[in-house]
């Protein structure tokens, strides 16, 4: 992400931002918590005019309301014209098999006499029952046939379902039955017209409207004969159906629309009215007036506190940013991606505690912290976010993240400063305990610590608080071992998936990384084992050099391992790996031969991707020269050329610069392990007059600018590497026969990658005007 400063207020704008909206209304500051039954510890006033609701009589207005809402029915006016046409399309039916006979006009008496009519009359039953839509009687049908389906008997059955479906047939007989004073609303299904009935009308049911057949049809059915006026009350009791069908859904919708409508019925309480007196049982009523008042309080105060909220957090983090702001510039240049991975795990272990919240919430019944149910807190595994920091950034920066952690989630918990301390002393010992985790066993072990932490923890806060029962105490202890053992065990599966994400090495990664069976280091034993030899030699400099100031030795150590991995690619272009052949670089033209030295630099870094070694170890492979001159092949172009032809930055490394203190000293360690092999008699006066010029020439060359390292640092480097070389090149006892002939002896050079200069610098590492002096002069001896 860089070290763009807009990226870094941005970053800063949202997490804040965030931070503000999930932890409220959390920072708000709240009346006391009290349950009915409890006693007042102070007295508690209205601090503003506020109004409160008269439950009981808004509920009263409620139901009056509910009572009032009228019920809906549905009107199918096309039921009547739908019968009328299914009346006279049957009897038209009938009359269309006498108009076929032979007699134009015949009487009843005559159809008795013609036997075809009647009997194809009967035969056209079932299709004058599938016209009307019913089943009628053969004793109808026949009455029908012997009045030879006369157009009185059709108009007699249609005036009596007129009037009955005028009046209107209602299908819930109940409701007619309970409701004859209320009105009710009569939509119409064709036009949509809904009109209220008022005075209500009084429908007939289905059964009523059956009764009232008779004596409505007795009017009509005076001048048809008996016979037919009785089937006609017969096929009109199996027509008539309802007309009115109640709309429930509609119904339903009205009856909450007007429980909707109602407002709350309020009463005022005055600034400085007691809601509350110290040593007065509380009741229901009280801690209805205090939830009110807490409620309308947030509500008005809600952008003020927002903002309050967003200012103290944005201050907070402000104050150790500035406590901690990054040392140095490789610090800075991943400051933005380190306060991402912060302000990501901080984040996850927020909403953990608010999730924990509602969960406790749900089966304590408890809206607020409780301390009723403080022991199922303690198993909530916090400490594992300061264990997660220290293991990437060191125990400095882990005690001030547990410090911003235990109190967000103090906060989160109603303010309560007895979690804000269990989660802080949980969290910093945590951290203490992996600060120099390099086995995954030390997760189980920091695991238990820390439960057995945690135990005492829980139960001196227990008691603390009067939290003296058994049972609870019980709850407690298992809850805060849970908690630590959680913390513990979460930390070693979550730390494998932030080194992928960020792209972060720990030590333990390291440890896998020093395996000499890791598959690269196999293939530069293998392919390059004079290369292998000599980083073998680097890592074992670079940790010892390393353990004597303020860096990483186990980092400096697997960067000196893999350093050199890109001369894989052309081992026999290095020094190191020629055995009895020729040099390949005498056929080369120096510039080519540079680019050939520089170029294993860019291969080992994407090696290093390849094999996924981290960052860290990548930085390094990267900065292990830094820019320095390729001074043999830039002295051998110049004999060739001229000095004016020659640009000696064609002959220098890409870098950067080591940006480290364990790339600075990998870098330092290469060259003075190549260089010590050139000495001959390496005794200890030579080997530390051959480091401390190496060390001065580099100091020289401005390529520890990028890092941290002091004059101080550089001198104990020094001691360091001649130490371990003394006891490399130690003296050998001489033994009686001779030894073999020496061809032409070992020479100076300041790097394995380099080609041997033509003549040898002076046995004791000085080199004119560079020699051991300029040290002397810096402050070393």
């Amino acid at each position: 992400m860089g070290t763009n400063r807009c990226i870094r207020i941005a970053l800063a704008l949202v997490i804040t931002l965030i931070f503000t909206i999930f932890l409220y209304p959390s920072l708000t500051v709240v009346a006391p918590e009290y349950r009915p039954g409890d006693i007042a510890t102070r007295n508690i006033k209205a601090p503003v005019d506020f109004f409160i609701e008269d439950s009981a009589a808004t509920e009263a207005n409620r139901k009056l309301a509910i009572e009032s809402a009228l019920a809906v029915f549905d009107l199918d006016e096309e039921l009547l014209p739908v019968t009328v046409e299914k009346i006279n399309a049957s009897f038209a039916m009938g009359a269309a098999i006498f108009k076929n006979s032979s007699d134009p006009s015949p009487s009843g008496e005559a159809l008795q006499s013609q036997p075809n009519y009647e009997q194809a009359a009967l035969e056209k039953k079932s299709e004058f029952e599938r016209i009307l839509g019913i089943e009628v009687s053969d004793a109808t049908y026949g009455a029908f046939v012997k009045s030879g389906f006369s157009k009185e008997a059709a108009n007699a059955a249609i005036n009596i379902l007129s009037e009955l479906l005028k009046t209107g047939v209602i299908s819930n007989q109940e409701y007619i039955k309970s409701q004859t004073e209320k009105s009710l609303i009569l939509i119409n299904l064709k036009t949509g017209v809904e009109k209220i009935i008022d005075p209500p009308q009084k429908f007939y049911w289905p059964e009523k409207a059956k009764e009232m057949i008779t004596s409505i049809g007795h009017s009509y059915l005076k001048e048809i004969p008996a016979s037919s006026a009785n089937a006609v009350i017969e096929m009109t009791l199996k027509l008539i159906s309802p007309n009115i069908t109640p709309n429930r859904s509609e119904s339903e919708k009205r009856i909450k629309d007007a429980a909707d409508s109602v407002k709350p019925v309020l009463y005022q309480i005055k600034t400085g009215e007691m809601l509350l007196r110290e040593g007065e049982r509380v009741s229901p009523d009280h801690i209805m007036k205090l939830r009110t008042l807490q409620d309308q309080t947030k509500r008005e105060n809600m952008l003020s506190n927002s903002v309050g909220t967003g200012l103290t957090i944005i201050i907070m983090f402000l104050i150790f940013y500035r406590l901690h702001i990054p040392k140095t510039e490789a610090e800075s240049r991943q400051h933005n991606k380190t306060l991402l991975f912060m302000a990501t795990i901080l984040l996850s272990f927020l909403i953990l505690a608010k999730l924990f919240l509602s969960w406790s919430s749900y089966f304590t019944g408890a809206a607020y912290f409780s301390m009723d149910s403080a022991a199922i807190y303690f198993g909530l595994p916090m400490a594992a976010g300061p264990m997660i920091v220290c293991l990437f950034f060191g125990l400095s920066n882990a005690l001030p993240f547990a410090l911003v952690l235990s109190l967000l989630s103090s906060i989160i918990f109603s303010n309560n400063m007895e979690i804000f301390i269990f989660f802080l002393l949980s969290g910093a010992m945590g951290a203490f305990w992996v600060r120099d985790c390099r086995e995954r066993k030390v997760f189980i072990k920091a695991a238990l610590k820390l439960g057995l932490l945690n135990m005492l923890l829980a139960a001196a806060t227990s008691m603390h608080i009067a939290f003296l029962s058994p049972q609870k105490l019980l709850i407690s202890l298992a809850a805060g071992f849970s908690g630590g053992f959680l913390a513990g065990i979460a930390t070693s599966g979550i730390v494998p998936l932030i080194e992928v994400a960020f792209n972060y090495t720990t030590d333990i990664k390291l440890l896998e990384l020093a395996n000499p069976d890791q598959p690269i280091l196999r293939k530069l034993m293998l392919e390059a084992p004079g290369t292998y030899n000599h980083s073998m030699i680097v890592g074992t400099l670079a940790e010892a050099a390393a353990s004597e100031i303020d860096a990483n030795p186990l980092l400096a150590r697997v960067g000196g391992y893999y350093h050199d991995i890109g001369k894989i690619n052309k081992p026999f272009y290095f020094i190191e790996n020629i055995r009895n052949m020729k040099n390949k670089h005498d056929k080369l033209a120096p510039s080519m031969s540079a680019l050939i030295l520089t170029s294993h630099v860019k291969d080992g870094a994407n090696l290093s991707k390849k094999y996924k070694l981290g960052k860290a170890i990548t930085d390094i492979i990267r900065q292990h020269h830094g820019t320095s001159l390729i001074r043999y092949f830039y002295d051998k172009a110049r004999q060739i050329k001229g000095d004016d032809a020659v640009n000696p930055n064609d002959f220098r490394y890409q870098g950067p610069s080591p940006q480290t203190k364990e790339a600075a000293i990998v870098m330092l360690a290469d060259v003075v392990e190549a260089a010590s092999r050139t000495l001959e008699n390496p005794t200890q006066a030579r080997l530390q007059g051959l480091i401390l010029n190496l060390i001065n020439k580099i100091f020289a060359d401005h390529q520890l600018d990028g890092c941290d390292l002091t004059l101080k640092d550089l001198h104990r480097i020094a001691k360091s590497f001649t130490k371990i070389l003394t006891g490399i090149y130690h003296s050998r006892i001489e033994y009686s026969e001779p030894a073999a002939p020496s061809s032409e002896g070992k020479q100076k050079n300041d790097g394995t990658d380099r080609q041997p200069p033509d003549k040898p610098s002076n046995p004791d590492g000085s080199d004119g005007d560079q020699g051991s002096g300029h040290l002397k002069r810096l402050g070393l001896s």
